[in-house]
């Protein structure tokens, strides 16, 4: 079966993962809807895929053999790491060194294909049918207060469409609003409209993050056209200004969905704690004392989770948490040699930087296996990209 795997060379692998993967999400959504959560559909594809890209992984073992040594490394330096930590919940916590390093495993696997000019383009085609098809949900979700496509489950307004995951929610529309502004502002390709549709979703998901998207989405526009320099564009923003001006009751208005839920939290622990969804609390008061109470030499150098199982959100102190210095800039490494392009555009660079800001307040980016698989996209997407610099 497996060799059989590997010769099925007209399968569009990238396509299987991105469809599975984005089904999967629906129909575990619905499923929790349902209160049947128990049934974790994501979690059996992911699991089935992993086994499937580690055997290809493995199998050209030649293209990738200094990326697998260096998570072999990794993972004994894990291991180490909470071996020191002296806690029953080793097995459990494999689970989040699993999450973590499925990133470079999409990566690495994506790598050992031979994609044809033409798979590229379907895969981009795909890609973009998924985000269209799940902004079309979060804009029926709105306009109908269908609470299956909400992004909270609590007194929260946003609508996520097909996704569980704020967290995800936000990646996704930063992911889908940087390549339609690419796409259309970038390149000048007709897709204005299906850019408008997936900004105007990127703010009914109602994250912060997401939001946060379309302001660097639009900095980028603005430095990489030079917009600034144009006085058309500044009497616009000018005139923007001014009606925001006039008609700020009306505007505030409009986003007191967004704000309510956190003027409590501002008024009890300040801005800080409302921008960071209680992260800067959990920093604070759980994993801070416990590394100080808990933590050996080795566990600074290797990690070490114990029985916080909790993440605390802030994606680079979590790599601290889990993996140690040491064990942390090898993880750090590894993420660059697997993201790392030859030639690599300005572009690129920027939306990895796009990523690291918006990792910052949203968490959870290293280990949620789509985001993986969107990336995996996005770093095919730039590879060609000699033609897009002007």
């Amino acid at each position: 079966m497996m060799k059989k795997l590997t010769q099925a060379k007209n399968i569009n692998w990238i396509i299987v993962l991105l469809v599975a993967f984005f089904v999967s999400e629906a129909i575990y959504k619905y499923l929790i809807d349902l209160q049947l959560k128990e049934y974790r559909i994501a979690g059996v594809i992911k699991f089935i895929a992993q086994i499937g890209m580690g055997f290809i992984i493995l199998k050209e073992y030649k293209k990738n053999t200094k990326n697998i040594g260096l998570l072999v490394i990794l993972a004994i330096l894990f291991l180490l790491g909470q071996i020191a930590i002296q806690e029953d919940n080793i097995f459990v916590n494999i689970e989040y060194f699993n999450n973590s390093v499925f990133l470079a495993i999409v990566l690495l696997f994506a790598n050992t294909l031979t994609l044809s000019e033409e798979q590229k383009k379907q895969i981009f085609k795909w890609f973009e049918i998924v985000i269209i098809v799940n902004s079309i949900a979060v804009i029926v979700g709105f306009v109908f207060s269908i609470t299956l496509f909400e992004t909270y489950q609590a007194d929260r307004f946003g609508y996520s469409g097909f996704l569980i995951k704020s967290s995800y929610a936000s990646y996704f529309y930063l992911i889908g609003v940087f390549y339609y502004t690419h796409q259309a502002f970038i390149l000048n390709k007709s897709k204005k409209l299906l850019f408008l549709l997936v900004a105007f979703s990127a703010i009914i998901v109602g994250t912060k993050a997401a939001v946060l998207s379309l302001l660097l989405c639009g900095l980028f526009v603005v430095f990489k056209k030079k917009l600034f320099l144009n006085k058309v564009f500044l009497l616009t923003i000018c005139t923007a200004f001014l009606l925001a001006v006039i008609f700020n009751k009306q505007i505030l208005l409009f986003f007191t969905p967004y704000i309510d839920v956190f003027i409590p939290i501002i008024e009890q622990y300040g801005i800080l704690t409302a921008l960071f969804s209680y992260r800067d609390l959990i920093l604070e008061e759980r994993l801070i004392p416990f590394i100080q109470s808990d933590w050996t030499l080795i566990n600074y150098l290797f990690g070490g989770i114990g029985s916080i199982l909790i993440k605390s959100g802030l994606d680079f102190i979590d790599v601290f948490y889990f993996f140690g210095v040491v064990g942390g800039a090898l993880y750090v490494y590894i993420l660059y040699r697997v993201l790392y392009i030859y030639n690599v555009s300005k572009d690129y660079i920027c939306f990895i930087l796009f990523i690291c800001i918006v990792m910052s307040l949203a968490g959870n980016f290293f280990y949620n296996s789509s985001v993986a698989i969107l990336m995996c996209i996005m770093k095919l997407y730039f590879q060609p990209i000699k033609e897009h610099e002007s």
